[in-house]
């Protein structure tokens, strides 16, 4: 679910961005109207752009480099807070490695979606289609994969931990995250679209010296895709990869959507602590009597709601063992 979570704003926010800067290009008259074919090809970038963030989230999902809980906020950028510990090389390196790759793979899917609907519009002769396709490969291959790979490399450089237990409250520690996700957001959403023009230019002028290929890259065409990249990219990681918009898309959305939330979370909790039902110890609230926590996964045991991962041990029945593995 977290991966077809992940995968579905991706796609969206891609879709999203994409449709914007086409419209921001018609009114500046730089595209001249909208066609079936650009529509086509929107939705077709939008669902590779899916595919690619959820195999991004399968490859750090493995190492533990997603927010395991929605609700709670583990990062901030260190330049907010100069005294917390500073993210280790080996997280920087492994962000690049990540974004690099998925960088790569939606540039490769980008330039076969352009072939295809090339080959579909019957403009270009086959044998120059499948010329161009190569070069288109390995030219934004490159240029997606550099540029996803420094940009997220470079937000990790600046995140650290937060020591969730010293916050002063909930909400307090969610208001904090919100500005630090609007930082990120700005932050990798420049460093996308600069970063698109400045190493398209770099690939496509090593290229031409090393390959016998003639490459364009112009500086609109550079700035348009880029903003792209940048608006739909980084909303998708700010959305989907930070625990503050894990906690708006899951929390103040999905789980009330599906009657398991009710809409206003925040007051819910704050309701339940001022009357004495839970504590706090942070950012995070806990149950403050025993009993009522193992009353309420006794009802959940007895609605049949239970999940397949919880089996009762030997002596003990299902809701003790539910609430010792879980921690409720």
């Amino acid at each position: 679910m977290r991966v077809l979570h992940t995968a579905l704003l991706g796609g969206l926010c891609m879709f999203a961005a994409n449709w914007l800067v086409i419209l921001f290009a018609v009114s500046l008259e730089y595209v001249p109207t909208v066609q079936t074919s650009t529509m086509l090809e929107v939705a077709m970038f939008g669902l590779c752009s899916a595919v690619v963030f959820g195999l991004a989230h399968c490859a750090l999902a493995p190492m533990g480099r997603t927010v395991a809980v929605p609700t709670q906020v583990r990062l901030r950028l260190a330049a907010v807070a100069p005294r917390v510990e500073h993210r280790p090389v080996r997280e920087i390196l492994t962000r690049f490695g990540v974004g690099l790759l998925a960088g790569s793979v939606l540039g490769v899917a980008h330039a076969w979606t352009n072939a295809m609907f090339r080959a579909l519009a019957g403009t270009i002769p086959r044998a120059d289609l499948i010329n161009a396709a190569i070069q288109d490969t390995l030219a934004l291959g490159l240029i997606f994969g550099l540029t996803a790979g420094l940009s997220v490399g470079l937000v990790a450089a600046f995140e650290a931990p937060v020591d969730i237990a010293a916050a002063a409250a909930p909400m307090r520690l969610l208001s904090v995250n919100r500005s630090t996700a609007t930082r990120q957001f700005l932050v990798l959403a420049a460093a996308v679209t600069a970063g698109l023009a400045v190493c398209g230019h770099v690939v496509v002028s090593l290229l031409q010296q090393v390959l016998p290929w003639t490459l364009l890259w112009t500086l609109e065409e550079a700035l348009l895709l880029g903003a792209v990249g940048g608006l739909g990219g980084s909303a998708a990681y700010v959305l989907a990869l930070t625990a503050w918009g894990q906690w708006l898309t899951v929390g103040r959305f999905w789980l009330p959507l599906t009657r398991r939330l009710p809409w206003d979370t925040a007051a819910f909790l704050d309701d339940a602590y001022r009357r004495g039902v839970l504590r706090q110890a942070g950012a995070v609230y806990q149950f403050r009597h025993i009993r009522l926590q193992q009353h309420l996964a006794r009802v959940y045991d007895l609605s049949g709601r239970v999940p397949s991962y919880v089996k009762p041990g030997p002596g003990r029945p299902a809701s003790d063992e539910r609430t010792s593995s879980e921690g409720h």
